[in-house]
């Protein structure tokens, strides 16, 4: 099973994305913070990481940092 990780602050983006990701077999890991992001992705390895581009508490540039592993697809999307 993939295992995506999205980042952002807004709940109803995380229910649409949970919505679009729910028939697609798709695990996915819910933070609202880069604090929460950076936990995740040190205990966890994703597939995708989806991060917020509207970002209010920090820089979501931060958690893109932590990936040196080219197979994974790190995507700041415009919207969602």
């Amino acid at each position: 099973m993939k295992k995506f990780l999205f980042l952002d602050d807004s709940q109803e983006r995380h229910d649409r994305f949970a919505a679009l990701c729910r028939p697609l077999g798709v695990e996915v890991c819910h933070v609202k913070t880069v604090t929460d992001a950076i936990r995740a992705v040190s205990t966890t390895k994703f597939d995708t990481v989806w991060l917020d581009h509207d970002l209010e508490d920090s820089d979501p540039i931060i958690v893109q940092g932590l990936y040196d592993d080219s197979s994974v697809a790190v995507v700041m999307p415009v919207r969602i």
